[in-house]
Parts: C-alpha cells; sequence; structure tokens
C-alpha cells in the first residue's frame, strides 16, 4: 500500500498526517510525503522527529519548485510500486482502520477501488494549535437535497454512481482507494488542471470500473473556512478557481461528445450540472423567503405585543381619574 501525500509548507498538518498514516492497523505501507515546492528542511525535520513512528515507512521528495496538486500526486505514484493506493492530503485524516477495511473490501469484493464515507471536519488554527469547531456526516449534494430534509434523507444513489458524480464531484481523494493497475487503463491525473483533478479523475475511473462503496465515514475531510493563507483549504483560493475550471472540463467533455457524434458523459454531465445549479439557487431562494417570512412573522409579534402594553397601560391611565373622583363615604 501507498499513501500520497502532497504537501507545502503547513509543518502543523503534516505532522498530524504523518501520525494518521503511521497509526493504521494495516502494517505493509509506505507513505510518499511529495513537498510541492515548500522548504525542504522543515519537511525532513518533522519526518526525523516522527522516526520511533514513521520506522522507515516513509520517503519524502521534493520539487523545487511548486508544480501543482496533481503533478504532486503523480509524482508519488511513479515513485513507488505498490498493488494498492491512497492520496491522503496534508491536512486529511483517517480512522485508524481506513486502510485496513478498505483493502479487505477490494480483496473480498474483486473490485478496483473503494469509497467510504466520509466526515466533515470544521476546525481553525490558533497559535500553532488546531482547535476542533464542528463535524458533521459530509455530503456533497447538500445544495440539491439537504440532508435530514424533507425529501432529503439518505442519498437515493450513493456518491459511486457514475450518474451521480457527472453531477459534480462525490467524495474527496481522502475516501478513495484504488488498485495501481487501474493507472494503466484511467490514466495519471491531469497536470495542466490547478484544481477538480481529482473530479476528473473520479469520472475516468468510473467510466471504465465500478467501485465499491463503504457506508461509514472513515475519513476525515478537514476544513478551515476562515483561513486564508497557506493553512487554508484550496476551495477557498483564487476567487472562482473552481468554478472557471468546472466550466473547463464541462466543456471539454461536451467538445469529445460533439466529436464523436455522440450523446455521452459530456451532455449528461452539462445537464446535470445545469439541474444542480438551478435546484441550488431555488434552495437559495426558498431559504431567503422563509427567512423573511420569520423575520415578518417576528415584527408582527413584537407590534402585537406592543399594543396589547399598550391598550393595558391605557385602561389603566383612563379608569384612574374616575376612582380619585368618587365622593368620599366621609
Amino acid at each position: 500500500m501507498t499513501v500520497v501525500t502532497r504537501t507545502q509548507d503547513r509543518p502543523i498538518l503534516l505532522d498530524r498526517a504523518v501520525r494518521s498514516v503511521m497509526q493504521q492497523t494495516l502494517g505493509n505501507l509506505q507513505m510518499v510525503i511529495v513537498n510541492d515546492g515548500g522548504d525542504p528542511g522543515a519537511v525532513e525535520e518533522l519526518v526525523e522527529a516522527r522516526r520511533d513512528q514513521v520506522q522507515g515507512r516513509a520517503k519524502v521528495v521534493h520539487h523545487e519548485a511548486p508544480r501543482g496538486m496533481e503533478a504532486a500526486t503523480n509524482t508519488g505514484l511513479r515513485c513507488s510500486d505498490s498493488r494498492f493506493v491512497a492520496v491522503l492530503d496534508d491536512d486529511d485524516t483517517w480512522h485508524p482502520r481506513f486502510l485496513e477495511l478498505t483493502v479487505a473490501a477490494m480483496e473480498r469484493t474483486g473490485s478496483m477501488g473503494v469509497v467510504t464515507d466520509t466526515e466533515a471536519v470544521y476546525e481553525d488554527i490558533d497559535y500553532g494549535d488546531i482547535r476542533l469547531l464542528d463535524w458533521f456526516l459530509f455530503d456533497p449534494m447538500a445544495d440539491v437535497a439537504p440532508f435530514g430534509a424533507a425529501g432529503g434523507g439518505r442519498r437515493p444513489l450513493p456518491p459511486t454512481s457514475l450518474f451521480r458524480l457527472l453531477s459534480g464531484n462525490q467524495f474527496p481523494p481522502c475516501s478513495f482507494v484504488y488498485r495501481r493497475e487501474a493507472l494503466g487503463e484511467v490514466g495519471y491525473y491531469d497536470e495542466s488542471l490547478p484544481v477538480l483533478g481529482d473530479w476528473d479523475f473520479n469520472i475516468r475511473f468510473l467510466l471504465r470500473h465500478d467501485i465499491h462503496y463503504i457506508d461509514e465515514p472513515l475519513a476525515h475531510y478537514h476544513h478551515r473556512k476562515g483561513q486564508s493563507d497557506e493553512l487554508g483549504n484550496s476551495a477557498g483560493h483564487g476567487g472562482d478557481l473552481h468554478e472557471r475550471v468546472r466550466e473547463q472540463l464541462l466543456n471539454r467533455y461536451l467538445r469529445q461528445d460533439i466529436e464523436r457524434h455522440s450523446v455521452g458523459i459530456g451532455v449528461l454531465a452539462n445537464l446535470l450540472h445545469y439541474l444542480r445549479a438551478q435546484r441550488a439557487s431555488a434552495l437559495v431562494a426558498d431559504h431567503a423567503l422563509v427567512t423573511k417570512l420569520d423575520s415578518i412573522e417576528r415584527s408582527v409579534g413584537a407590534l402585537a405585543e406592543s399594543i396589547e402594553r399598550s391598550q393595558v397601560g391605557g385602561f389603566q391611565t383612563a379608569t384612574s381619574p374616575s376612582t380619585s373622583g368618587l365622593p368620599s363615604e366621609s
């Protein structure tokens, strides 16, 4: 088993990822840490500091200059030769049995890949300490059918459905383990893509092989939403970069359909993405309407309470003079 970890100048996060890998119950593994243009000394020192845990199971590769996430993944894949492959970014973690259970599922089912459910973890970093804020089941379709909402509930299709995947990426790299031999058909990650290279890879994978699904959150996908520096998530960088690359990929898939004079993944992906965007917009509008109605209801309630108080106060004011004007019994 090879675990490829991409990193760049985030030692506090990388240290946690190293510990997560070395705590795996699957013993036969190698961690390939690809330093994509960051400070090489900091990475080497970190691995050396964890020498007792690592026990020779970590290999560090340095890019002299940043080459991007997908190039870093490909470097890690090409300098290893294991039967199974997993990608764990430097800010993500796993349940200690993640690799054991995913590899066992592949061996049992004969599948070429396995995806587990994922737990989204919200955190921030304050004065060098990682602080946990919240965690919940990761659902990339929440903008279409919010988990737990009326008519939503559990997903009607698993994240490993090609139909569902065409509407948008359904699982992060940390939840996916696959056989190296699949790369011969699927190909490597597209190094021209600054983001969403995993979505493109996952589509190409599912076009050729089914992926077994484990309905258990064994992967932990960490987010630091308020962090905008090197400690932030790639999704928070570059403004509309994700949207621009998504449009680029949708155009690429559609051109392939047109060139083949066929209705294929290009048409489906564009149609599903359009419907998903429409549904997301409708949900935003519904939420805004509900919020506005709640605000009106609170305002009406406050006005009613104010009128009631003024009426009670007016009654007392009106009766007091007449009471004081009663003739004395003396």
